[in-house]
Protein backbone atom coordinates (compact mmCIF):
# COMPACT_ATOMS: atom_id res chain seq x y z
CA UNK A 1 0.00 0.00 0.00
CA UNK A 2 1.14 3.30 -1.10
CA UNK A 3 2.30 5.40 2.32
CA UNK A 4 -0.43 7.68 3.56
CA UNK A 5 -0.07 11.69 2.08
CA UNK A 6 -3.45 12.75 3.16
CA UNK A 7 -5.17 16.22 4.05
CA UNK A 8 -8.93 15.85 5.39
CA UNK A 9 -10.65 18.88 4.68
CA UNK A 10 -13.68 19.76 7.62
CA UNK A 11 -15.87 22.71 6.21
CA UNK A 12 -17.84 23.99 9.14
CA UNK A 13 -20.93 26.15 10.04
CA UNK A 14 -21.96 26.16 13.59
CA UNK A 15 -20.90 22.81 14.70
CA UNK A 16 -19.85 23.36 18.07
CA UNK A 17 -21.49 20.65 19.04
CA UNK A 18 -19.91 18.21 16.95
CA UNK A 19 -16.23 19.67 15.44
CA UNK A 20 -14.22 18.42 18.40
CA UNK A 21 -15.10 14.62 18.37
CA UNK A 22 -14.94 15.35 14.27
CA UNK A 23 -11.02 16.31 14.71
CA UNK A 24 -9.92 14.04 17.77
CA UNK A 25 -11.24 11.45 15.39
CA UNK A 26 -8.80 12.27 12.41
CA UNK A 27 -6.32 12.74 15.14
CA UNK A 28 -5.91 8.88 15.58
CA UNK A 29 -6.33 7.81 12.09
CA UNK A 30 -2.72 6.53 10.87
CA UNK A 31 -3.54 7.84 7.41
CA UNK A 32 -3.82 12.14 8.40
CA UNK A 33 -1.31 14.19 7.83
CA UNK A 34 -2.78 17.06 7.73
CA UNK A 35 -6.24 18.66 9.29
CA UNK A 36 -7.50 21.74 8.07
CA UNK A 37 -10.70 23.12 9.19
CA UNK A 38 -12.62 25.74 7.21
CA UNK A 39 -15.09 27.97 9.25
CA UNK A 40 -17.75 29.66 7.09
CA UNK A 41 -18.78 32.37 9.27
CA UNK A 42 -19.36 30.76 12.12
CA UNK A 43 -22.07 32.49 14.70
CA UNK A 44 -21.93 29.82 17.40
CA UNK A 45 -18.55 28.80 19.67
CA UNK A 46 -17.23 26.59 16.90
CA UNK A 47 -14.40 29.62 15.84
CA UNK A 48 -12.85 29.33 19.48
CA UNK A 49 -13.19 25.73 19.81
CA UNK A 50 -10.76 25.55 16.96
CA UNK A 51 -8.53 27.95 18.02
CA UNK A 52 -7.66 25.79 21.65
CA UNK A 53 -7.32 22.85 19.51
CA UNK A 54 -3.29 22.01 18.58
CA UNK A 55 -1.85 20.83 15.23
CA UNK A 56 -4.63 21.44 13.05
CA UNK A 57 -4.64 24.72 9.87
CA UNK A 58 -8.03 26.37 10.72
CA UNK A 59 -8.89 28.75 8.06
CA UNK A 60 -11.92 31.09 9.59
CA UNK A 61 -13.71 32.93 6.71
CA UNK A 62 -15.63 36.49 7.81
CA UNK A 63 -18.65 36.18 5.63
CA UNK A 64 -20.40 32.79 4.95
CA UNK A 65 -19.39 31.99 1.22
CA UNK A 66 -20.76 28.57 1.16
CA UNK A 67 -19.66 24.59 1.25
CA UNK A 68 -17.83 25.27 -1.85
CA UNK A 69 -15.85 27.63 -1.63
CA UNK A 70 -14.96 26.98 1.64
CA UNK A 71 -13.67 23.63 0.38
CA UNK A 72 -11.98 25.16 -2.33
CA UNK A 73 -10.05 27.56 -0.08
CA UNK A 74 -8.51 24.06 1.96
CA UNK A 75 -7.44 22.17 -1.45
CA UNK A 76 -6.15 25.62 -2.51
CA UNK A 77 -4.11 25.07 1.15
CA UNK A 78 -3.79 21.36 1.05
CA UNK A 79 -0.48 19.97 1.16
CA UNK A 80 -1.45 16.49 0.85
CA UNK A 81 -1.91 14.04 -2.52
CA UNK A 82 -4.96 12.58 -1.53
CA UNK A 83 -7.75 15.31 -0.23
CA UNK A 84 -10.44 13.38 2.40
CA UNK A 85 -13.72 15.63 2.61
CA UNK A 86 -15.38 15.28 5.83
CA UNK A 87 -18.36 16.83 7.06
CA UNK A 88 -18.40 18.69 10.35
CA UNK A 89 -21.61 17.21 12.14
CA UNK A 90 -20.88 13.42 11.97
CA UNK A 91 -22.14 11.21 14.37
CA UNK A 92 -20.58 8.23 14.81
CA UNK A 93 -17.74 8.51 12.66
CA UNK A 94 -14.75 6.47 13.57
CA UNK A 95 -11.03 5.58 11.87
CA UNK A 96 -12.50 2.72 10.51
CA UNK A 97 -14.26 5.26 8.40
CA UNK A 98 -11.50 7.11 7.44
CA UNK A 99 -9.57 3.81 6.36
CA UNK A 100 -12.43 2.61 4.29
CA UNK A 101 -12.42 6.27 2.51
CA UNK A 102 -8.74 6.19 1.85
CA UNK A 103 -7.69 2.84 1.37
CA UNK A 104 -8.99 2.41 -2.35
CA UNK A 105 -7.08 5.38 -3.42
CA UNK A 106 -3.83 4.63 -1.40
CA UNK A 107 -4.00 1.16 -3.47
CA UNK A 108 -4.33 3.00 -6.40
CA UNK A 109 -7.16 0.67 -7.08
CA UNK A 110 -9.93 3.76 -7.87
CA UNK A 111 -9.94 8.00 -8.82
CA UNK A 112 -11.85 8.10 -5.81
CA UNK A 113 -14.28 7.00 -2.84
CA UNK A 114 -17.88 8.05 -1.70
CA UNK A 115 -19.26 6.86 1.67
CA UNK A 116 -22.84 6.28 1.90
CA UNK A 117 -25.03 6.58 5.04
CA UNK A 118 -27.34 4.26 4.50
CA UNK A 119 -31.05 3.47 6.18
CA UNK A 120 -34.32 5.78 5.82
CA UNK A 121 -35.59 6.94 2.95
CA UNK A 122 -34.31 10.79 2.97
CA UNK A 123 -30.57 9.22 3.33
CA UNK A 124 -31.77 6.69 0.54
CA UNK A 125 -32.54 10.03 -1.15
CA UNK A 126 -29.68 12.58 -0.80
CA UNK A 127 -26.80 10.05 -1.08
CA UNK A 128 -25.28 11.27 -4.67
CA UNK A 129 -24.80 14.10 -2.27
CA UNK A 130 -23.11 12.18 0.45
CA UNK A 131 -20.08 14.99 1.76
CA UNK A 132 -17.64 12.33 2.85
CA UNK A 133 -15.67 11.53 -0.29
CA UNK A 134 -11.65 10.99 -1.26
CA UNK A 135 -10.27 12.25 -4.22
CA UNK A 136 -6.97 12.64 -5.60
CA UNK A 137 -5.49 16.85 -5.21
CA UNK A 138 -4.38 16.54 -9.04
CA UNK A 139 -7.82 15.60 -10.26
CA UNK A 140 -9.57 18.52 -8.27
CA UNK A 141 -7.12 21.26 -8.85
CA UNK A 142 -7.97 21.90 -12.63
CA UNK A 143 -11.85 22.28 -11.39
CA UNK A 144 -11.15 24.78 -8.69
CA UNK A 145 -12.66 27.81 -10.86
CA UNK A 146 -15.43 26.37 -11.46
CA UNK A 147 -16.28 24.42 -8.17
CA UNK A 148 -15.91 27.21 -5.62
CA UNK A 149 -19.23 28.80 -7.21
CA UNK A 150 -21.31 25.56 -6.59
CA UNK A 151 -22.84 26.31 -3.23
CA UNK A 152 -24.91 22.73 -2.14
CA UNK A 153 -24.51 22.29 -5.45
CA UNK A 154 -20.60 20.93 -4.69
CA UNK A 155 -21.15 17.16 -5.12
CA UNK A 156 -23.71 17.03 -8.16
CA UNK A 157 -20.76 19.06 -9.90
CA UNK A 158 -18.27 16.56 -8.99
CA UNK A 159 -19.98 13.27 -9.22
CA UNK A 160 -20.32 14.91 -13.18
CA UNK A 161 -17.24 15.62 -13.62
CA UNK A 162 -15.88 12.18 -12.39
CA UNK A 163 -18.31 10.23 -14.14
CA UNK A 164 -16.07 8.89 -16.45
CA UNK A 165 -13.73 7.53 -13.24
CA UNK A 166 -13.90 4.43 -11.66
CA UNK A 167 -14.94 4.93 -7.88
CA UNK A 168 -15.18 3.22 -5.04
CA UNK A 169 -18.85 3.27 -3.11
CA UNK A 170 -18.15 2.17 0.51
CA UNK A 171 -21.34 1.72 3.12
CA UNK A 172 -20.55 3.88 6.31
CA UNK A 173 -22.08 1.91 9.13
CA UNK A 174 -23.24 3.33 12.23
CA UNK A 175 -22.89 6.75 11.63
CA UNK A 176 -25.59 8.92 10.98
CA UNK A 177 -25.98 13.04 10.22
CA UNK A 178 -28.29 15.32 11.95
CA UNK A 179 -31.11 16.32 9.83
CA UNK A 180 -30.70 20.67 9.87
CA UNK A 181 -33.71 20.46 12.01
CA UNK A 182 -31.93 19.04 14.47
CA UNK A 183 -28.88 21.54 14.46
CA UNK A 184 -30.80 24.80 14.28
CA UNK A 185 -34.21 26.72 14.80
CA UNK A 186 -36.55 25.66 12.68
CA UNK A 187 -36.28 29.59 10.64
CA UNK A 188 -32.68 29.04 10.19
CA UNK A 189 -33.46 24.92 9.12
CA UNK A 190 -35.70 26.32 6.36
CA UNK A 191 -33.70 29.21 5.04
CA UNK A 192 -30.68 26.19 5.01
CA UNK A 193 -32.83 23.91 3.02
CA UNK A 194 -34.03 26.21 0.67
CA UNK A 195 -30.77 27.39 -0.04
CA UNK A 196 -29.59 23.78 -0.58
CA UNK A 197 -32.72 23.06 -2.73
CA UNK A 198 -31.71 26.41 -4.88
CA UNK A 199 -27.92 25.87 -5.55
CA UNK A 200 -28.57 21.94 -6.74
CA UNK A 201 -31.61 23.31 -8.85
CA UNK A 202 -29.00 26.00 -10.51
CA UNK A 203 -26.22 24.07 -11.31
CA UNK A 204 -28.97 21.44 -12.95
CA UNK A 205 -30.79 24.43 -15.05
CA UNK A 206 -27.31 25.82 -15.63
CA UNK A 207 -25.70 23.50 -17.53
CA UNK A 208 -25.92 23.01 -21.15
CA UNK A 209 -28.18 19.71 -21.03
CA UNK A 210 -29.60 19.73 -18.01
CA UNK A 211 -31.88 15.94 -18.41
CA UNK A 212 -27.99 14.91 -19.35
CA UNK A 213 -26.63 16.54 -16.26
CA UNK A 214 -29.09 14.62 -13.95
CA UNK A 215 -28.56 11.35 -15.21
CA UNK A 216 -24.83 11.40 -15.07
CA UNK A 217 -24.43 13.17 -11.63
CA UNK A 218 -27.41 12.13 -9.77
CA UNK A 219 -28.59 8.55 -11.08
CA UNK A 220 -25.93 6.45 -11.54
CA UNK A 221 -25.08 7.43 -7.74
CA UNK A 222 -27.97 7.20 -6.22
CA UNK A 223 -28.73 3.61 -7.96
CA UNK A 224 -25.04 2.38 -7.18
CA UNK A 225 -26.64 2.45 -3.54
CA UNK A 226 -29.89 0.99 -4.02
CA UNK A 227 -29.80 -1.48 -7.20
CA UNK A 228 -30.00 -4.40 -5.05
CA UNK A 229 -33.31 -3.21 -4.08
CA UNK A 230 -34.97 -1.65 -6.78
CA UNK A 231 -33.46 -3.77 -9.85
CA UNK A 232 -31.48 -0.89 -11.31
CA UNK A 233 -28.61 -1.25 -13.32
CA UNK A 234 -25.78 0.71 -15.28
CA UNK A 235 -27.61 -1.20 -18.61
CA UNK A 236 -30.85 0.20 -17.19
CA UNK A 237 -29.64 4.17 -16.48
CA UNK A 238 -27.88 3.86 -20.37
CA UNK A 239 -31.41 3.08 -21.80
CA UNK A 240 -32.76 6.38 -20.28
CA UNK A 241 -29.99 8.33 -21.68
CA UNK A 242 -30.70 6.43 -25.34
CA UNK A 243 -34.57 7.51 -24.78
CA UNK A 244 -34.97 10.86 -23.25
CA UNK A 245 -31.62 12.29 -23.80
CA UNK A 246 -30.37 13.12 -27.17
Amino acid sequence: MKKANVTVLIPVYNESKTIAKIIETMKSSQYINEIICIDDASTDSTGEILKKIPNIEAITLKKNQGKASAIGKGIRKAKGDIILMIDGDLIGLNVGHVEQLITPLLQNDYDYSIGWILGGFVNSLTKPLTGERAYFKRDLTPLLDKMVNMGYGLELFLNYHFKEKKGKHVELKNMRQPFKEEKHTFGTAVRLNLHALADITSIILKSSNPPNFFVNAYLPFYFKENSKKVGITRSTIKKIQEKFIA
